[in-house]
């Protein structure tokens, strides 16, 4: 830093603009390269590796989506991020919390590749910086976070946040820490079983909501049940997951008819598919099949959620264009566990998109970034099953 002699000498003009170079940029003057929604706030990763809450989605479903001006640049990051998720944790509760729960955004340093908190809520609901998760050892390429289990006084608790972490020089997967039902965070370890390295990882829950960490094997591409929690917490091998032609490029999850875990992704071909789906009750992994309607165009990306329609969940599938980065739903799946496409297509706001997510606001809204730095809802299926177009909700 710069001292008091040289701050004479250079002028305040040009002390303050040395100082400017060290401090974030404002969510007004920030372009972003990713986002996550945590509740009803859009939580994004800047171009300059720092996490911002631009915007806050107050209406959605049936009525004209709008969004509100959120709350900036989170407080006390200082180390860029290369990649950023939330996931769902318990420290911070707080009366009238506006989101329902209480995010914690997870980050993956740019320069050390470990896992941080970079934001969570306190107990008044503000934004509050929590730094490195305690023990790490390795690096990571990639992180997830998914709400897993723990063994509390040896009784099962559903509220353990978990963070599982690809290892940047080994490819193999780790829990790299998670958080107690009490806020505490604890270190965590490599994942049992592992024999081969991996080339990427996801989360899901299944089973009966016990955490999967689904694993793209670095040398032939199949997926593998790298691991799996129990309801008390204790991580087990998992299994070569059956069938996948073509192979899986990207992947995303929800959970569908009986609260049967459905793998939704991307394939070499370009289309979107089922890859696989686990029975609820007894944990068995099934072949999946082409999407209908996934074949409309090419792919680069997948997103799907569990939708209320007329009082029963639905599962809502689309993807991002490869060649025009436009959003287009293709395929839902009914109570039976049927897939079916959309007739008439959904409607969607016509923009190339960089990112996407959904959030619950009366109804199921696909928000996304626009290449040109703003956020919009995409499209917004209401409580009926009716698709409307959605709008730009930058405020």
């Amino acid at each position: 830093m710069m001292d008091r002699v040289n701050r004479t000498r250079y002028g305040l003009g040009a002390w303050l603009a040395v100082v400017a170079s060290f401090i974030p940029l404002t969510s007004l003057a920030q372009s972003y390269t990713s986002f996550e929604m945590a509740g009803r706030e859009i939580v994004a990763l800047g171009s300059d590796g720092f996490a911002y809450n631009p915007v806050v989605v107050v209406s959605g479903g049936g009525n004209v989506p709008s969004g509100t001006a959120g709350r900036g640049l989170l407080p006390g990051q200082s180390i860029p991020m290369a990649q950023m998720v939330v996931g769902v944790g318990t420290g911070g509760t707080c009366n009238g919390n506006p989101v329902g729960y209480n995010p914690q955004v997870i980050g993956r340093g740019a320069a050390d590749g470990y896992a941080y908190l970079v934001g969570y809520y306190d107990g008044n609901c503000n934004w509050q910086y929590g730094g490195i998760l305690p023990g790490q050892t390795v690096p990571f390429s990639k992180i997830d976070a998914v709400l897993g289990w723990g063994n509390v006084g040896g009784l099962e608790n559903p509220s353990f946040l978990q963070v599982i972490g690809l290892g940047a020089n080994d490819g193999l997967a780790y829990l790299a820490g998670y958080q107690d039902q009490g806020g505490v965070w604890h270190a965590g370890h490599v994942l049992p079983g592992q024999t081969f390295p991996l080339s990427n990882i996801w989360t899901a829950r299944g089973n009966s909501n016990r955490v999967q960490v689904i694993g793209k094997a670095a040398s032939d591409g199949r997926l593998y049940v790298v691991a799996w929690q129990s309801n008390l917490g204790a991580w087990n091998s998992g299994q070569l997951l059956p069938g996948q032609s073509p192979a899986i490029t990207a992947l995303d999850w929800s959970q569908g008819n009986g609260s049967n875990l459905q793998l939704v992704g991307v394939g070499t071909d370009g289309f979107l598919q089922l890859s696989n789906w686990q029975n609820s009750a007894t944990g068995v992994w099934s072949v999946g099949g082409a999407l209908p309607g996934g074949s409309i165009t090419s792919f680069r990306d997948i997103v799907a959620a569990t939708a209320s329609v007329n009082g029963h969940l639905e599962v809502q599938a689309g993807g991002i264009g490869a060649s025009d980065n436009i959003l287009r739903m293709t395929s839902w799946q009914d109570t039976g566990g049927v897939w079916r496409s959309f007739s008439p297509a959904a409607p969607v706001v016509q923009v190339g998109v960089q990112d996407v997510d959904t959030v619950f606001v009366n109804g199921l809204n696909v928000v996304g970034l626009g290449y040109n730095n703003r956020f919009y809802v995409l499209t917004r299926q209401d409580t009926g099953g009716v698709w409307r177009v959605g709008a730009d909700i930058t405020p």
